[in-house]
């Protein structure tokens, strides 16, 4: 038993996030991104003792660049993207790697954590279709 770690809430723990629509032209070349798409993690039921905590994104990484998640393989899948996960910062969270670390308040039980998803080309031209990628998330605690 720890007095340091939270609960992740029920609606945040398994979530979809819609990235939205884009011309496959608007990306130019190679690191060319979509427009960040904000989501959030919550965390309750915090124990006094938590002080901060950080989460390491895990899935399949991209073939050309191992940060980026790769796409679901499935028949009319776009080709040349893959998607990155951003911290509250913007900041890209390398998948398999640690985010920065998110301070928490005692005075709080729950808090949200605030994480960006957006598309990436990998490649140029990318390829229309449907972007589909799956990751799961750990927590570490301070």
């Amino acid at each position: 038993i720890q007095g340091n770690t939270c609960t992740v809430t029920t609606d945040t723990a398994n979530q979809q996030v819609t990235l939205g629509d884009i011309a496959a032209k608007q990306f130019t070349a190679a690191g060319s991104a979509s427009q960040p798409i904000a989501f959030t993690i919550g965390l309750e039921n915090c124990g006094s003792a938590a002080s901060a905590v950080s989460l390491t994104f895990t899935g399949e990484a991209d073939t050309t660049n191992s940060a980026l998640l790769a796409l679901t393989s499935q028949a009319g899948s776009a080709a040349g993207v893959g998607v990155a996960i951003l911290d509250s910062q913007r900041t890209l969270v390398p998948l398999n790697s640690a985010s920065r670390q998110y301070t928490l308040d005692p005075q709080q039980t729950s808090q949200n954590l605030t994480f960006y998803g957006e598309m990436v080309a990998t490649s140029s031209p990318v390829t229309a279709g449907s972007v589909d990628a799956t990751t799961t998330f750990s927590l570490t605690y301070q």
